[in-house]
């Protein structure tokens, strides 16, 4: 989760990166879904 990552957290940006990536692939499906309708 990234709620608890400010703005100004440069010092956090490879967790936070790392957590979008996961975020993403677990979400690939239903962008794959909405996408090639």
């Amino acid at each position: 989760r990234l709620a608890d990552i400010a703005t100004m957290d440069f010092h956090r940006a490879v967790p936070a990166i790392e957590e979008g990536q996961r975020a993403a692939e677990r979400m690939l499906p239903v962008i794959r879904e909405l996408c090639c309708r």
